[in-house]
């Protein structure tokens, strides 16, 4: 199938049916009004964290078992996809991606401010990421300026999706605590739900586009979000320690 400007556009089993069914558009078309959807949506999950963030400041501290893993994950993540996004010239990435950074800093900020310096349940401790974060950033910085841009944006593209991949799927770590305190208290509702909208639209974006990078790291957020989702349907919604346990569930 090719695109209006006759650019061959390969789609993968069923898409162009899809397209046809919602409403004859051509696929520049949904290309166009997905990357809107996509940056929007991309908004709302960067903003989703703000409620915990704000309750974290009032209450002036971090609850324990709580990790910074999403908050930091969605630093290095945007950053990441803001340099994809500039070497692929694709302007919807570096918008939607470039809000999320400034604003997953400031949560890391706050997060950091409030929690205990001997805090390892983050998991690890800070020091723990901002190792991590700094020797991602550095990698990534190198790359775009020492490679070629379709290298860069091959290795841009597999680092995205692997810290996509450990962002989206970071509240699964506390799937344990979960289940021993039939407790959603170590989820946060906001976040999963647009984890889940997000997930979908980039995903759709990167089918239409056929960019696997893309299709790919939203596909396994999409599913790791269903998980999440899956916990608040069996245990609802809570935000403490079920009355009937204690400290040491008695």
């Amino acid at each position: 199938m090719d695109s209006p400007a006759g650019i061959p556009v390969v789609l993968p089993h069923g898409a162009e049916n899809a397209v046809v069914w919602f409403g004859l558009i051509q696929v520049e078309d949904a290309l166009q009004i997905l990357s809107v959807l996509c940056a929007l949506s991309s908004v709302a999950l960067a903003l989703s964290p703000m409620p915990t963030v704000i309750e974290f400041w009032r209450e002036r501290k971090v609850k324990r078992g709580l990790p910074l893993l999403p908050y930091s994950s969605m630093a290095i993540n945007g950053f990441v996809w803001v340099l994809y996004g500039w070497v692929t010239g694709t302007a919807a990435i570096c918008l939607a991606n470039g809000l999320s950074l400034v604003l997953a800093m400031a949560y890391c900020i706050v997060f950091i401010s409030l929690c205990p310096p001997t805090a390892n349940w983050l998991p690890g401790k800070i020091r723990h990421h901002g190792l991590i974060s700094s020797v991602i950033g550095g990698l990534a910085v190198r790359w775009v300026a020492a490679s070629p841009s379709d290298e860069a944006a091959a290795m841009l593209g597999w680092l995205g999706s692997i810290i996509a991949a450990v962002m989206f799927g970071s509240p699964v770590v506390s799937i344990s605590t979960v289940i021993s305190e039939k407790s959603t208290r170590v989820l946060a509702l906001p976040f999963t739900i647009a984890v889940t909208i997000n997930t979908f639209l980039w995903m759709s974006f990167g089918l239409l586009k056929n960019d696997p990078f893309l299709y790919c790291n939203a596909g396994c957020g999409f599913v790791t979000s269903l998980i999440q989702v899956g916990l608040f349907l069996v245990f609802g919604v809570q935000t403490e320690k079920p009355r009937d346990e204690g400290p040491h569930g008695m």
